[in-house]
């Protein structure tokens, strides 16, 4: 691992630490940075807002939730429960640095 890699690491464990939310996702519970909507998006003219349905998001280290990205690019719809939410995941996507997950979904229920 190069000396990036490792503060890459470093700095993302922090983040997660200082910011993040426990999430599970089957029998695995990891810290994650969650994103979920909380302003409305303007459609059209007037009072008409609604919400994106994938503007729900997890982001997540390599090594965390193994076999989720996978899963997902089969076509399993999974479920991951962050803060009281459960997330239908439908995509995940690896960021340019090739280390960072983000699954993006929709709310599934409120638990």
């Amino acid at each position: 691992m190069s000396l990036f890699d490792t503060y890459q690491e470093a700095a993302f464990r922090a983040s997660e630490t200082v910011f993040g939310d426990v999430a599970t996702w089957g029998n695995q519970t990891e810290n994650v940075l969650y994103n979920c909507p909380n302003n409305p998006i303007n459609l059209g003219e007037a009072d008409r807002y609604i919400y994106r349905p994938y503007n729900y998001s997890i982001e997540y280290f390599e090594d965390t939730f193994i076999g989720l990205k996978d899963s997902v690019d089969q076509g399993v719809i999974e479920h991951i429960t962050v803060k009281g939410n459960r997330l239908a995941i439908r995509e995940v996507v690896v960021k340019y640095d090739g280390k960072t997950y983000v699954a993006f979904g929709e709310l599934d229920e409120e638990i």
